[in-house]
């Protein structure tokens, strides 16, 4: 639909990473956001800059933006853009996980972080030491409300409206995977064994919520990897799950399609994958 070389272009970018980008059909226009220049920058259907914002004030709180995942949200019944924040206390983990706040809100006007809501969970918390997993947190967004479920330890789904306001909150998860931590042993990540984790998560509804899980244990001295992919029903209270190949990132869901991007087995592209699917009582 539409395509932007960064390294062609005739536009003045930070020269930094490009993290986040939005686009939308209703007037072909983009939003780009740099972290590492605090730059949000919006550009028009003929690539022209019409918006170049600086996001200011989350250092001073004590916050830097997350490395991983897709957190970045411009609803359109809100003048804030919502994006993926934690704790600077990286090197402390007691203080990084009581401290950190998964969503930074920030004024599309002024570009001054004005509210920070979600936090670890006391299961979490309990060690309060390093972990391999991939990411820290989950989040989607649809309606006006906020989906949040961190990567390990504690299967609940939390739901926040707008202002940060926590609503409701859902614990289904899956028995297929343990949320038994496991402890980073001399911050080697070769050595150490990986906790289970929720390894992405889209809403395909406001009561169904797709995710995968992801499981590497080492098996007569190798590693196995292990994937399932759930869909929670939050109104029935019911988990349904089918075993899928490991490594795939879910980047759209619907009530009756799952869309997966994996990496091709022999060649350097990425491959969509649509999963058609209907949930039965067994």
């Amino acid at each position: 639909m539409k395509a932007l070389n960064l390294d062609t272009t005739e536009i003045i970018l930070p020269e930094v990473a490009l993290s986040h980008a939005k686009y939308f059909e209703s007037d072909s226009a983009l939003s780009l956001f740099f972290p590492q220049k605090s730059k949000l920058l919006k550009l028009n259907s003929k690539n022209k800059i019409i918006q170049d914002l600086t996001l200011k004030g989350f250092t001073e709180s004590g916050f830097t933006f997350s490395s991983k995942g897709d957190h970045f949200f411009m609803p359109n019944s809100s003048e804030s853009v919502f994006i993926g924040i934690m704790s600077l206390e990286n090197n402390n983990q007691k203080l990084f996980l009581d401290e950190t706040r998964f969503i930074g809100e920030f004024s599309m006007r002024t570009g001054d972080l004005i509210n920070s809501f979600g936090n670890f969970g006391e299961l979490r918390k309990k060690l309060k030491e390093r972990i391999m997993v991939e990411g820290i947190v989950l989040i989607d967004f649809l309606k006006d409300r906020f989906y949040l479920r961190e990567v390990a330890a504690d299967p609940s789904i939390r739901v926040f409206d707008l202002s940060g306001k926590r609503i409701d909150e859902f614990s289904l998860g899956t028995k297929k995977i343990s949320y038994e931590l496991k402890l980073l042993v001399n911050n080697d990540f070769l050595d150490s064994q990986s906790t289970d984790q929720f390894y992405s998560m889209k809403c395909a509804s406001d009561h169904l919520i797709v995710s995968n899980t992801f499981s590497r244990k080492k098996v007569n001295g190798r590693f196995s990897f292990e994937s399932f992919l759930l869909v929670e029903d939050l109104k029935n209270g019911r988990t349904y799950s089918t075993k899928i190949p490991a490594f795939q990132k879910i980047v759209h869901a619907t009530e009756s399609k799952i869309y997966l991007v994996s990496n091709h087995p022999t060649k350097e592209d990425l491959i969509l994958v649509t999963l058609e699917y209907s949930l039965g009582m067994a």
